[in-house]
């Protein structure tokens, strides 16, 4: 990796031509760096649509209302103001479409701030584009570049945030340190609003505040009351806002149920037990060490065995490798931080204070909730990792250890993202591979619009059927609705009742295969969620149904032809119950 020695600092004095020149060089690189990215992702968007992402598609095109959840407060009227925009300009597609390229920017200027991030940190070119690089190749951000959920926008924000917080820290814009924690303050208000669990951003931006002025207190906590003035006022004002006039809360007790009850369940206290918390903790290790990226429930089934592991194993034979190279590169990297940790601090110690607070607040929550939001410290991770890698350079003459290091980490990283280009993410780009949404464009162009479908619930099949044959009735078999004691009665009377409404007025009932036969596992319906309902009990209710087997497009299905004699007349108001929306 080519080194270049530490540019000279202008402060306060008139830059020559040449050293203009050179301070230009990182800005002209950065969007280099935006556009190879954008395109990139851009051409490889995904067509695997999770249900939150056609969710947002259908928000964005006025489909369904928007709503301000607590957890993504301003999420929902920003896809709804992006397509409006998309619209305006005169641009092709729809709101898939449209959100996914605008992620694929966010994306994009994702890695360039990476980059920027190394540079002021190093002035080394290499390992600058080279970290950019490997961050922009991780899968979770990768995955979230490519599609639509919200996480490509957070975290554009959030390294944004920790890019200021970086240049406060080092004080290297000495006269501009209130400036700079007004800076820091925009940029993590924007990412609270799409994500409120960046509020763990709060202790690492005020360590940087606190590490902004060389002396002197009374600056010292200026600085961090502007940093907390302007992230208050623009995180409290918006969300007090809403709460109270649009959501219509009534007290602060219904704030804090708003605020925090529907989508984590605090204080419901720590969710693991002794087995599951190592477990969890390299949760997020293994999220970075594979090119797909192995969700915690997946993570789950590789360290523990769910139902012949071996038999898992199988189909990611190939993962296995890519696991284990990468998680040696960590661990070596890892490794290097604790063993030159001395060195490492004397060079970066803003910076690794910095990054350590944001690390530990973050891993503080995933341990108490899960695997998944440990990835939201991975800016932090990736600078810490670079660093120990910077150091292993600068100092490979010296240990033979840091001599393979520093050969050998880019060698595995580069094989490691053409294996995940080429057996994860091309593939992920194609929607032919797609199985459920192949099978509703199919099926949604034989059935009439006064028939009714029966599909798994959970957001992914209806979300595919709403969006792509949005003129079809669906009926959703949702089983987190309803009493908490009768959540699969009070599911089972609703469809009961539209099975009866719809062969009233003429319409024939088709019940997806996945009910009709309780042996099926063809993925991805099997991997449906059904709150502890059993497939068994679903399909046996529908047995009572007279009915038929039949194709529709190639897909088995039961058409139900008649009545029950044991049906029983149901009180329908009880069953009007709204069903809630996905999260």
């Amino acid at each position: 990796m080519d080194e270049l020695h530490d540019l000279p600092m202008v402060d306060g004095q008139t830059a020559s031509p040449q050293s203009s020149s050179r301070n230009r060089l990182p800005w002209v690189a950065a969007v280099a760096i935006f556009l190879c990215f954008s395109i990139l992702y851009i051409g490889l968007r995904t067509g695997q649509y999770n249900g939150d992402m056609v969710w947002q598609a259908r928000t964005a095109e006025g489909l369904r209302d928007v709503d301000f959840k607590a957890d993504h407060l301003m999420y929902g009227p920003m896809v709804r103001g992006i397509y409006l925009a998309w619209q305006a300009v005169g641009l092709p597609g729809r709101a898939l479409i449209a959100l996914q390229t605008v992620n694929a920017l966010f994306g994009g200027v994702m890695i360039a701030v990476m980059f920027l991030i190394m540079w002021h940190l190093t002035k080394r070119p290499g390992v600058s584009i080279f970290t950019a690089a490997l961050f922009g190749l991780t899968p979770y951000i990768w995955r979230h570049a490519t599609d639509v959920e919200t996480y490509a926008t957070n975290k554009m924000f959030q390294t944004i945030a920790i890019y200021f917080m970086f240049l406060l820290a080092m004080r290297g814009e000495r006269s501009r340190p209130y400036l700079l924690a007004v800076a820091v303050g925009v940029f993590h208000a924007m990412a609270a609003h799409i994500q409120y669990l960046h509020v763990m951003l709060v202790p690492g931006a005020l360590a940087a505040c606190m590490l902004s002025v060389e002396s002197g207190w009374r600056k010292r906590f200026g600085v961090a009351g502007v940093y907390l003035g302007v992230v208050g006022v623009l995180v409290w004002v918006p969300y007090l806002y809403i709460a109270f006039f649009v959501v219509e809360v009534s007290d602060l007790s219904g704030l804090w149920a708003w605020l925090v009850g529907p989508a984590y369940g605090w204080p419901a206290g720590a969710r693991m037990g002794v087995l599951e918390t190592p477990m969890k903790l390299g949760a997020g290790f293994l999220n970075w060490a594979t090119p797909l990226g192995l969700p915690t429930h997946q993570a789950k089934r590789v360290l523990l065995g769910d139902n012949g592991l071996g038999a898992y194993l199988a189909d990611f034979w190939w993962r296995i490798p890519i696991v284990l190279s990468l998680g040696a590169v960590q661990a070596g990297l890892i490794w290097r931080l604790i063993r030159s940790w001395r060195h490492i601090v004397a060079s970066w110690r803003n910076v690794v204070i910095v990054s350590l607070f944001i690390i530990v607040f973050y891993q503080a929550f995933h341990i108490y909730w899960g695997g998944f939001f440990m990835n939201l410290a991975m800016p932090a991770y990736v600078v810490m990792l670079a660093l120990a890698y910077v150091d292993a350079c600068r100092n490979r003459r010296e240990e033979k250890f840091a001599n393979v290091l520093s050969i050998g980490v880019p060698a595995i990283l580069a094989i490691v993202a053409t294996a995940g280009l080429v057996f994860a993410y091309i593939p992920q780009h194609d929607p032919a591979n797609n199985e459920a949404l192949q099978e509703v464009k199919a099926v949604s162009s034989e059935v009439s619009t006064d028939d009714l479908v029966f599909g798994p619930g959970g957001c992914l099949a209806s979300e595919y059927w709403a969006y792509f044959a949005p003129i079809h009735r669906t009926h959703w078999l949702e089983v987190y609705v309803g009493p908490e004691d009768d959540r699969l009665g009070f599911m089972l009377r609703r469809g009961d009742r539209a099975i009866e409404e719809v062969l009233e007025q003429g319409g024939r009932v088709f019940v997806h295969r996945l009910f009709a036969d309780e042996d099926h596992m063809t993925r991805p319906w099997n991997e449906m969620r059904f709150a502890g309902v059993e497939r068994k009990d679903v399909a046996g209710h529908f047995r009572r149904y007279p009915h038929e087997e039949i194709e529709i497009a190639g897909y088995r299905y039961w058409e139900i032809t008649g009545l029950p004699e044991d049906r029983e007349v149901e009180d329908e108001a009880e069953l009007d119950e709204p069903t809630p929306a996905v999260d």
